[in-house]
């Protein structure tokens, strides 16, 4: 059993390294520029895709730089943005495609979930990327997505937003005057109370 549970070990190391050389090669090749064209296309499913993608292009630190520099940032801003539910159901019926069998069909793709994980993929870039790099209207158009992350379960999530505004604070006090106008250290106090240890530090970080 041993052998069996080692055999699986590496199996799953091997595909982890093939499937980040995949991503470095698509980083690497400008690939991530015409995802993020794709951006403006007004469709849920697309969006989903997008947010998924980006998601994971953002796990290794090493690619988020690239990733800035070829716009990554300004389609995830565009992706978490908030939709309105006569929006939403407008993107949702532009669908690429359609299944002939309702039995085939998949569960519907939720504009919150998609801006749930563009707003992850952001933090992930905000917390490696010197907040210099952003413009000023970026790194503002940032804030409230980063805050939104802060609701919801995942710690991770909370961890990485919270280092995110840390490093868009120092910018400049234009940045933390957003924090605070939109209800940023009420936030970062609720997380101070987590049972994570890591999530109190980032969060005692920020404020």
């Amino acid at each position: 059993i041993e052998k069996d549970i080692e055999a699986l070990d590496a199996e799953r190391e091997l595909r982890e390294e093939l499937t980040d050389a995949f991503r470095g090669r698509m980083v690497n090749k400008g690939l991530t520029r015409v995802v993020a064209e794709l951006a403006s296309c007004k469709t849920l499913a697309v969006h989903g895709l997008l947010a998924d993608i980006f998601l994971a292009l953002t796990l290794n630190q090493k690619h988020r730089g690239r990733l800035v520099q070829d716009g990554a940032h300004k389609a995830l801003l565009s992706l978490a943005r908030d939709m309105g539910k006569e929006e939403e159901e407008s993107y949702r019926q532009k669908a690429l495609f359609e299944h002939s069998n309702p039995s085939e069909q998949s569960e519907p793709v939720v504009a919150k979930d998609i801006k749930r994980k563009a707003a992850h993929a952001l933090a992930r870039i905000g917390v490696t990327t010197d907040p210099h790099l952003f413009s000023h209207a970026a790194a503002n158009d940032m804030v409230v997505p980063l805050l939104d992350l802060m609701n919801g379960e995942n710690e991770l999530a909370h961890f990485e937003s919270a280092l995110a505004l840390t490093n868009l604070a120092s910018l400049s006090q234009d940045i933390k005057l957003s924090i605070l106008r939109n209800q940023g250290w009420s936030r970062l106090e609720y997380l101070c109370s987590s049972e994570n240890p890591q999530v109190q530090r980032a969060a005692t970080g920020a404020l």
